[in-house]
């Protein structure tokens, strides 16, 4: 009986563990820029959905599905809580094929505004606006 009861206890420490996990890197994604963007596109309308996944190697990832205006856009990161940023790595959007990373940004400052993209890629946003600066020198 002692045995049981240590068990059921082992397993019930276990679940309470693996959902503490996962609730811990939905908040850390929460704080990161790319975190709050999400948050602020949603928080009038729409829809936010966060799942745990696990990468190869065992490390773990968020994936952030974001429904809004009749548009789906699903993203996935990694997040390094150490220095509060989020990591795209993966990203879908409903009945799109060919999703390039400008196409992305489209997508997302369309359905979010302009804010949402330079939080989430910096980089390729970043690059996008030095185009459109050489672009405005030669015209």
């Amino acid at each position: 009986m002692k045995t049981k009861n240590l068990i059921l206890i082992l397993l019930l420490l276990n679940i309470l563990f693996l959902n503490s996990c996962s609730v811990s890197i939905e908040n850390d994604f929460k704080q990161t820029n790319s975190g709050k963007a999400i948050l602020a596109c949603v928080s009038g309308d729409g829809k936010l959905n966060f799942n745990e996944i696990s990468l190869k190697g065992g490390s773990k990832a968020i994936e952030v599905v974001i429904v809004k205006s009749e548009k789906e856009i699903n993203l996935q990161f990694t997040v390094n809580k150490s220095i509060n940023q989020a990591k795209l790595i993966g990203a879908s959007v409903k009945d799109s094929k060919d999703l390039t990373k400008f196409g992305l940004m489209l997508n997302l400052e369309l359905l979010c505004g302009g804010e949402i993209s330079s939080r989430i890629l910096p980089e390729e946003y970043k690059n996008l606006q030095n185009l459109q600066q050489l672009r405005g020198i030669f015209n």
